[in-house]
């Protein structure tokens, strides 16, 4: 089918009849095409002018925002929504005023928002009914679980005079006292299997010792050993002893002291004893001994056992030797000396012990 307008410009129109609602436009020069039908849609061109029903929008396109919803609800209190539709925003309180750095939260059921004090160097922690706050300590409910607190980059833990470390009750178990200025401290240290942990005296000066203290009129329990062992050089409790046995007696001259055996004891402070055993092949008439520090020396008579025999027939005496305190600073070499005076041969065994004190 063609068309003349009035200066006889022919167009050439769809052949054969057309669907309902169908739209015409030129598809081409003088030729007349129709759109597809389309429901609920928009007549929209593309970005070459091409006309089309299409459901969105040509991205192109702004729309003023009055327009949207035929404007229903829309005022300057309301938001459009994306379902289509205009809304008041849900709660209230004030977001736009505040101090510095100061947080927000709910102090209360409902809408209203207040604002948390401020505080410097502090942590956000809740009370026991939950009530936030910015704090410099721990709350007393707050526990470290699934790893340990660590505290490293040249920081301590500070505790404040009287306080220091409770149970999960609230109960305390370690309580600090602070000295001013202090410079001695204690070192704490694990260990691997076989060794001991340890608990150090450590700081400036160059001799420090450990003070435990008790209250009212008990003392201090310190379990001991169960164990068939000896205590490691420089503990208390550390052993040190030389034993002559009698299948090894020495021999004496008449009259003469004589070293029997000897220790040689670090600086400390010692207990110090010991025994002698003396025999003679005939007749024993006289024996004593006693610790020195110099060999084959008797010890001051006040230091010594003297023993005087009057039966012909005795043989053979033993004593113990008066025990002594050794306090010293440098190693220090103790002798066990004798002297026996009878007739035939003499001879004597023995032995030296002592146990640090401290």
């Amino acid at each position: 089918m063609t068309t003349q307008n009035a200066l006889n410009t022919q167009l050439v129109l769809p052949a054969g009849s057309t669907p309902i609602n169908q739209l015409l436009y030129t598809s081409s020069a003088n030729t007349v095409s129709g759109l597809a039908t389309a429901n609920n849609s928009i007549l929209a061109t593309s970005a070459g002018g091409v006309p089309s029903l299409t459901t969105t929008l040509p991205s192109a396109v702004q729309v003023a925002t009055g327009s949207l919803n035929s404007g229903t609800s829309a005022s300057s209190s309301t938001f459009w929504r994306g379902d289509g539709t205009w809304a008041a925003p849900a709660g209230s309180g004030t977001v736009n005023s505040g101090s510095i750095n100061q947080l927000a939260y709910y102090a209360a059921a409902g809408t209203a928002v207040s604002g948390l004090a401020t505080a410097n160097n502090g942590i956000l922690v809740t009370s026991g009914s939950g009530v936030p706050s910015i704090a410099t300590t721990f709350g007393s409910g707050l526990s470290v679980t699934g790893s340990q607190l660590i505290v490293g980059l040249g920081s301590n833990i500070p505790f404040s005079q009287g306080f220091g470390i409770q149970d999960s009750a609230g109960n305390k178990e370690l309580v600090f006292n602070v000295a001013v200025s202090a410079v001695n401290y204690f070192t704490m240290g694990n260990s691997a299997t076989g060794v001991n942990p340890s608990l150090l005296a450590t700081g400036t000066d160059s001799n420090i010792g450990v003070s435990i203290l008790t209250k009212g009129n008990l003392g201090a329990s310190i379990s001991g050993t169960t164990a068939a062992d000896n205590v490691a050089a420089g503990f208390v409790g550390e052993v040190i002893s030389s034993v002559i046995a009698s299948g090894s007696a020495v021999s004496f001259t008449n009259a003469t002291p004589k070293t029997l055996t000897s220790i040689s004891l670090t600086a400390g402070d010692w207990d110090v004893w010991g025994n002698v055993y003396s025999q003679a092949s005939t007749q024993l008439q006289t024996t004593q001994g006693g610790i020195n520090t110099t060999t084959n020396t008797l010890p001051d008579i006040s230091l010594q056992f003297y023993l005087a025999c009057t039966a012909a027939t005795t043989s053979n005496l033993g004593s113990p030797v008066p025990g002594i305190r050794v306090n010293i600073s440098s190693t220090t070499t103790y002798y066990l000396v004798a002297s026996l005076q009878g007739t035939g041969t003499l001879t004597s065994s023995g032995g030296i012990y002592a146990r640090r004190r401290r």
